[in-house]
Order: C-alpha cells, then structure tokens, then sequence
C-alpha cells in the first residue's frame, strides 16, 4: 500500500521512510519489556496485544490527516506487536510437550513469513480494489475479531482451561519443559 499512500497523501520516500520507522521504532523499545511482560502474564497476554495491534492497525488511515498521529499509529503498532513472540514462546512451552516444544517453535516463524507471503498479494489486490484504507480496515477488523475470539475461548494454561481432559493434563505436565526456577 505504501507507494499508492505516498501518492495520495503527497509524502515523500523521506518522509515515509520516518513514518514506517515509527513501527521499529515501537517494536525495538518494547521488545525486552515485552519479553518480561510475556514471563510474568504468557498467553493470557495475547488477545489483548491481538486487539491493541489491531485497533491501531485499524485507525491507520485516519493517521492520513496529521503525520504525528500516523506517526503514534504505526509506533503503536509496533509496540503491540513487539512481545507477540515471546507471549506465543511461553504459551508453546505451558502447553506443548518438551519432545515436540522445537516442532512448535518452529510454527510461529514459519506462519508469520506465510503471512507476509500471502500478504503481498492480497493487500495489493485490495489496494487496486478498494483503495490503502480498505487493507487497514480489513487487517485491523479481522484481528479485532479474532482477539475477541481468543479473550472468549483461550486460556493461558492448559490448567485453566476447561476442555481439556485430566489424562490430557497429566501428560502435558509430565511432559513439558520446567521453569529455570524449577532446576
């Protein structure tokens, strides 16, 4: 969307260039914190960054009237997306067996760069489509949807959640890496 944005908004590469910094700029302040808000609450944190990221995703194109509040919107998208991996590497290791934990990192990676693959093409279908703020309207909306999803049927454990069986329960906690603290 960024060459049809700069466009109609009459921005500079320069300019842009500050604005999609903002992201980084986010991300990279909020990432170790990030990693101690994800020890401290796992995934619990999760549909609540889902919905930050996505509100703010969703705001983007009103970002279009002032370049400091485009600037705010992709600083904060940036922040909600920081402690996403380490919230998913905590949930993997509260749920996932030790003998299958590397398979389930693995996960995360590889369905983030899916989704920049299957991304691409999308946003730049919808852009030619619909227009830049159909694409932010359309990411932000179904993430808004699916944090709510998430807040109603996820639990940070396995041990809060209730359909999963007690032999289910035993096997994850027999089987699942312990806490540094626990050595």
């Amino acid at each position: 969307a960024a060459p049809v944005m700069m466009r109609e908004l009459g921005w500079s590469e320069a300019l842009f260039g500050v604005i999609f910094s903002a992201f980084l700029w986010g991300y990279t302040i909020i990432q170790l914190p990030g990693g101690y808000l994800a020890d401290r609450f796992g995934g619990k944190l999760i549909p609540y960054l889902c919905l930050g990221w996505s509100i703010a995703t969703f705001l983007t194109p009103f970002g279009a009237a002032s370049f400091y509040l485009m600037l705010a919107l992709r600083f904060l998208v940036g922040a909600f997306e920081a402690p996403i991996v380490p919230a998913m590497s905590i949930t993997n290791a509260a749920w996932i067996p030790r003998h299958e934990l590397a398979r389930a990192q693995t996960i995360i990676p590889a369905a983030l760069n899916a989704g920049i693959m299957l991304g691409y093409p999308l946003v730049t279908s919808v852009t030619g489509a619909f227009g830049w703020p159909a694409v932010f309207y359309l990411c932000g909306g179904i993430g808004i949807i699916w944090a709510f999803i998430w807040m109603w049927d996820g639990r940070g454990t396995p041990e809060e959640h209730p359909s999963v069986s007690s032999d289910e329960l035993a096997y994850i906690q027999a089987e699942r890496v312990k806490p540094l603290s626990e050595h």
